[in-house]
């Protein structure tokens, strides 16, 4: 269930009792506008996002490693839905630029997301080094067995 999820461990540095939302009206309106026209041109034009000569030719390169990220233990699962995830983020910046073509720039700022899910995986579910927070989570969930938690 969770090799479908994109893990990101972050941890809180203050206290916001009234959640600090992000001020949207302080959003540029171009910004907003052109996220609506990204999601308009990707609506408007189904169909595959095929990568350009460079991008497929970094793709082949990258997607052995991500099915096959080694032995990992217990986050083997997690870890081998790598290229799906990769893949499909690229996509979306690509979509995102009203572009129907995936560039090698696009793979990159896809791994890099990865790299960090990895390592937020490790952190959460690899042992040792655990937040007290996150020891926590771990522990409810083992306990919860296959019931499972909301």
């Amino acid at each position: 269930f969770l090799n479908r999820f994109i893990v990101c461990y972050v941890e809180s540095t203050r206290e916001l009792p009234e959640g600090g939302a992000a001020n949207v009206a302080a959003l540029a309106p171009a910004a907003l506008d052109a996220l609506r026209d990204a999601v308009l041109d990707a609506r408007s034009h189904p169909g595959p996002v095929e990568f350009t000569p460079e991008a497929r030719e970094r793709w082949l390169s990258l997607y052995s490693r991500l099915r096959n990220p080694g032995n990992q233990g217990p986050l083997a699962a997690l870890l081998q839905r790598g290229a799906p995830i990769v893949r499909r983020l690229a996509a979306i910046y690509a979509l995102a630029e009203c572009r129907r073509r995936v560039t090698e720039q696009d793979l990159n700022a896809a791994m890099a997301v990865w790299r960090y899910a990895v390592e937020s995986q490790f952190t959460v579910f690899g042992g040792g080094g655990l937040s007290r927070d996150a020891a926590r989570v771990l522990r409810a969930v083992d306990e919860a067995g296959a019931d499972g938690l909301t």
